[in-house]
């Protein structure tokens, strides 16, 4: 039986306020795990910034129909920002809820497993020698919430590249996280990356259960599963 491979969707927003209820989506940028391809969406390409620049609603409106492609969400500090902010556009222009993925986010990877000075994408790319974060000075930034087209153009290009970031970083640390979706539920591939390319580690006997021990040869992710009744009497 074939099955469908999960779309991991890895995305980042960029905004003119922290806040929702004080700012608006200047763009969103995204690529399809796998693929070389980055999309993105501006607010300049909305039909209605001639005459109100700081209407996000085009962008939230095409890019939930991104979201409702997607199988698992990857994005750094997104659960606590980029998700949220999305969701609080939504409500405010009268939308529904924005279809929500399964997630992963680099930066609670990072938090819980790593020990950085520094949780920040910048870092943890610049631990592992990928593409480097663009730099966003003030100046331009201002001019972007004013809506200066050139300085959003600006902005997109930076928020475009922070996908490429996030992409390698996704690639690099994945495995180190502890509760991603299951990519191998339906294919009985690995957990994380839904690779057949593992190999059997022997036998963890933890306080309840006998389990297989694997390692994925593609990400390196260690993982466990159930051991049928002939085996556990077999290990007794």
């Amino acid at each position: 039986m074939t099955t469908t491979k999960p779309r991991v969707l890895l995305y980042d927003i960029e905004a003119t306020n922290l806040n929702a209820d004080f700012g608006v989506v200047l763009c969103v940028a995204w690529k399809w795990h796998g693929e070389k391809k980055i999309h993105h969406l501006s607010i300049t390409d909305s039909p209605t910034f001639a005459r109100d620049p700081t209407n996000d609603k085009w962008i939230i409106k095409e890019f939930a129909s991104v979201l409702e492609q997607a199988d698992v969400a990857v994005f750094h500090y997104g659960m606590y920002f980029d998700g949220p902010y999305l969701q609080t556009r939504a409500l405010y222009h009268g939308m529904k809820p924005l279809n929500m993925p399964a997630m992963v986010d680099t930066w609670r990877i990072c938090r819980k497993r790593l020990k950085l000075h520094s949780n920040r994408l910048a870092s943890i790319a610049a631990l592992l020698g990928v593409s480097e974060k663009t730099p966003l000075d003030p100046p331009t930034w201002v001019k972007a919430m004013a809506g200066n087209r050139k300085a959003i153009a600006y902005v997109v290009e930076h928020c475009v590249h922070d996908v490429v970031v996030l992409d390698e970083v996704y690639s690099r640390i994945r495995a180190w996280g502890w509760d991603n979706p299951n990519m191998g539920a339906a294919s009985g591939g690995c957990p994380t990356c839904g690779s057949h390319n593992i190999q059997a580690r022997g036998i963890v006997r933890t306080v309840k259960a006998l389990k297989h021990r694997f390692c994925c040869s593609e990400c390196g992710h260690w993982f466990s599963r159930a051991v049928g009744k002939r085996e556990k009497e077999n290990a007794a």
